[in-house]
C-alpha cells in the first residue's frame, strides 16, 4: 500500500472515532437560565439529540449546545470545554453548567406552544431562520440533510431548485432554492407554498 492511502485510511478512521454518531432527534420545551433569570428569547421549544452518551441541545434562539461524555455519568463537557452536570425527574431533565447557567428540558407532545397556529403570519417571512443562517452557501446536499436533523420536514421540491419545508417545532414553512449544488436561500414563506 502506498504512503498516502495508508495516511488516509488512518484520517478517516480516527475522524470517524472522534465524532459522536447522531442520534433521534426530540422536541422539548426548554427553559434557559443564569442566576435564577430566564433568558427569554433563548427559552421555548428546543430540540435534543442524545447518543452514545452524546447529547446536542438546539435552542429557539439557533444556539446549540454539543455535550460529550466526561469521566462518570450525567458528567459532560460542552464544545467551549466548561463542566455540565445533568440531572432527571420524570419528564424533565437539568443541565447545570459552572458559573450558574442552567437549561431545562421538558417533553413536548407535539411542535406547537399553546396558543400557537402551524404556519401562522408572524413577521418573518423572507428572513432566514436564524438556525440556518450558517448552511446559506454550503453544499445542498450536506445542508438538506442537517436541515432534517435541525427539525425541518420536506414537504416539497426534494430534488428540483426549490424546496418547502415545515419547520417541526413552530409549524412555519421555510423554501430553499438550490443553485449551482449550492443552497443559494432558506427564508420563511406564506404557509401556502408548503401545501402546494
Amino acid at each position: 500500500m502506498n504512503a498516502r492511502v495508508v495516511v488516509t485510511v488512518l484520517i478517516l478512521a480516527v475522524g470517524a472515532w472522534a465524532l459522536p454518531a447522531l442520534g433521534d432527534t426530540r422536541q422539548a420545551d426548554c427553559e434557559v437560565s443564569k442566576d435564577g433569570s430566564k433568558w427569554k428569547g433563548a427559552s421555548g421549544l428546543c430540540s435534543i439529540s442524545q447518543r452514545q452518551g452524546y447529547v446536542t441541545i438546539r435552542l429557539r434562539n439557533g444556539d446549540s449546545y454539543d455535550l460529550r461524555p466526561a469521566g462518570s455519568a450525567n458528567h459532560f463537557r460542552d464544545q467551549r470545554g466548561n463542566k455540565v452536570v445533568r440531572s432527571s425527574t420524570g419528564d424533565e431533565q437539568q443541565f447545570r453548567w459552572e458559573g450558574g447557567k442552567k437549561i431545562k428540558l421538558r417533553w413536548s407532545r407535539g411542535y406547537q406552544r399553546p396558543g400557537e397556529q402551524p404556519g401562522r403570519p408572524g413577521g418573518g417571512t423572507g428572513k432566514t431562520p436564524h438556525n440556518l443562517r450558517d448552511l446559506v452557501g454550503a453544499r445542498s446536499a450536506p445542508a438538506m440533510n442537517e436541515m432534517w436533523r435541525r427539525g425541518y420536514e420536506l414537504r416539497s421540491g426534494g430534488s428540483s431548485p426549490h424546496g418547502a419545508w415545515r419547520e417541526r417545532s413552530t409549524g412555519r414553512c421555510v423554501t430553499t432554492y438550490v443553485e449551482n449544488g449550492r443552497l443559494r436561500s432558506a427564508v420563511y414563506a406564506p404557509d401556502a407554498d408548503c401545501r402546494r
